[in-house]
């Protein structure tokens, strides 16, 4: 089976493949020193656009991938 991210047909080891699955665990990981940078009142969905849209993070394919696979489909809940 694919990996859930669209366009990426590398072998899941979950719900990801290896790749998107180490991006989602150091972006899970990494969110709570911005909590910390940013205040309590940092949302998840602030974080993940920040990933997204600011170029000065340098952020990899692979966290932007599994940024806006999250923020999708956590749109696709509400």
């Amino acid at each position: 089976m694919s990996c859930e991210i669209d366009g990426c047909h590398k072998e899941k080891i979950s719900k990801f493949c290896s790749r998107h699955e180490l991006a989602k665990e150091n972006i899970e990981k990494e969110f709570s020193k911005w909590q910390i940078a940013f205040g309590s009142s940092y949302t998840m969905v602030e974080y993940l656009t920040e990933l997204i849209e600011n170029e000065d993070l340098n952020s990899g394919m692979w966290v932007k991938d599994i940024a806006e696979y999250i923020l999708e489909t956590k749109n696709d809940e509400n």
